[in-house]
């Protein structure tokens, strides 16, 4: 019994500060680029022409193949 109250002293304060705790997020903020953002662009960007390369590439294979 006594093990019991001394469970509910500590959970319920315990929760209570998590509670409090958690609605601290703000959505409306928006994230700050990270130190690698130039990397990252320059990597998609250099994806993006390599999937223009590739695509070219294969509308010349089928031009050459329909010839």
């Amino acid at each position: 019994m006594v093990a019991m109250k001394i469970k509910q002293l500590v959970m319920i304060p315990a929760f209570a500060l998590l509670i409090s705790c958690g609605g601290e997020s703000d959505v409306s903020k928006t994230p700050e680029p990270h130190v690698w953002q130039d990397q990252v662009d320059a990597l998609e960007k250099a994806k993006d022409v390599e999937n223009m390369i590739l695509d070219s590439a294969a509308q010349q294979r089928q031009a050459i193949e329909n010839q």
